[in-house]
């Protein structure tokens, strides 16, 4: 609770604050949490604005935004497998229905990385490739 308020307090620390709070919560077995801190660490980092960040602040909301976006895809993925064997079967319906709701698991992958890339994380060529690979699992190629 008084880390919660600390993260609250100092603005310029919280990034730090909330994923240590992630990372103790994610030691427990506390996945949801776990994502609902990296999720605060994002919120404070997007709030005081990533330019505005120290280097060590910055590294962290950076390092954040990145298991985000790998979270979010692999809560997708099972989803995708499974409209992909529909597709293998000729299921075209299922495979509609199953890839809506995939997509929003994807979208959120993709705005990670976009907020990422625009950030000044450091693998610029990697997060394209990787936004590119999720708008291909969207089947959304033109992206």
């Amino acid at each position: 609770a008084y880390l919660r308020m600390a993260g609250r307090g100092l603005p310029a620390r919280a990034p730090a604050i909330f994923r240590k709070l992630a990372d103790v919560t994610e030691k427990r077995g506390d996945a949801t949490s776990a994502r609902g801190y990296l999720e605060l660490v994002r919120r404070a980092g997007v709030e005081f604005g990533p330019s505005n960040l120290d280097k060590e602040q910055k590294d962290v909301f950076l390092k954040s935004l990145q298991k985000l976006a790998t979270i979010a895809e692999k809560e997708g993925d099972p989803i995708k497998a499974d409209a992909d064997a529909a597709d293998a079967r000729g299921d075209a319906e299922t495979r509609a229905r199953l890839d809506a709701q995939a997509k929003p698991y994807y979208e959120a992958a993709i705005a990670d990385l976009q907020l990422y890339r625009d950030s000044g994380g450091g693998a610029v060529l990697e997060s394209y490739r990787k936004i590119a690979e999720l708008y291909a699992k969207q089947r959304d190629p033109l992206n």
